[in-house]
């Protein structure tokens, strides 16, 4: 349905509108792949796998919403500033604003603003811990973390998947939760890294 912002049809445009504005090194379709594929590992029901799926495709829209200009210029640089990472981090908040007056589900809408909260509150926007942070946001922040890892930064070389995995493994207490890095391993075997 052309109308729904939530078809898939419609999210795809997000990730190939990042691959832009990120020069083709976006991850958000690696990001949703992971997504799915541990949804599945964690026994999640086929509607929370499909809006898991639809929510990891639109998790990062808020940089979509960001001074283009701007954006380039912070994620060229090999080292950013406290404003710069602020900037950056604005993208979660804003990610809302991309659907407009959409009515959206709960789980969707909580997967876009909280995708870089961690389990020690050391994520943003809102510093939550654990269970405070929904599980849609949850799986979309380690897949997301796997999926940048893996892949070339300005300001490093991509990781393999086993070294990826070991670096998720060593914040599994304090960022992640286990069996949601479990679940990764799982999955990461079988798909496709660029």
């Amino acid at each position: 349905d052309d109308l729904n912002p939530l078809s898939i049809k419609n999210l795809l445009h997000i990730p190939e509108k990042l691959q832009t504005v990120f020069r083709n090194q976006d991850q958000t379709l690696l990001t949703a792949k992971l997504c799915r594929g541990m949804a599945a590992v964690l026994g999640f029901s086929s509607g929370d796998r499909n809006l898991l799926y639809k929510a990891a495709l639109a998790h990062d829209c808020g940089y979509l919403l960001l001074d283009r200009d701007r954006l380039a210029r912070t994620i060229a640089k090999r080292e950013i500033d406290d404003e710069d990472f602020k900037f950056i981090q604005s993208h979660a908040a804003a990610g809302i604003g991309y659907f407009g007056e959409a009515k959206l589900p709960d789980e969707f809408r909580s997967a876009i603003v909280h995708h870089h909260e961690r389990k020690d509150g050391s994520g943003y926007p809102d510093g939550l811990k654990k269970d405070e942070i929904p599980l849609f946001a949850r799986v979309i922040g380690i897949a997301e973390t796997f999926a940048a890892l893996v892949s070339k930064r300005s300001y490093r070389d991509k990781r393999d998947v086993t070294h990826a995995l070991a670096i998720i493994s060593d914040g599994a207490r304090s960022k992640f939760d286990p069996d949601h890095i479990e679940a990764l391993a799982k999955v990461a075997a079988s798909i496709e890294v660029a």
